[in-house]
């Protein structure tokens, strides 16, 4: 037991070593938050970005197209009364 064959000590070597990094990074629990910090924070800006119609439905802004129809209809009104 005193002399252990070389494949063996790399063998513990390596395990020793592996448990080392892999318990420096995983030892503090508040690293497994971190993933569902990330998705909690991707489903908020998914579910911000689906209600944005309903949103500007209730709180009645126009959308875009809207506000462009009703910049075209002041342009013709006006030419209409040039004419």
């Amino acid at each position: 037991m005193l002399l252990l064959r070389s494949d063996e000590w790399a063998a513990r070597h390596t395990n020793a070593r592996r448990r080392q990094e892999v318990g420096g990074v995983t030892s503090n629990p508040l690293w497994m938050l971190l993933p569902w910090a990330v998705f909690a924070l991707a489903a908020g800006i998914k579910f911000w970005r689906l209600t944005a119609l309903f949103r500007k439905r209730v709180l009645g802004i126009p959308s875009r197209t809207e506000r462009v129809r009703r910049n075209l209809e002041r342009i013709w009104e006006k030419d209409q009364q040039a004419v």
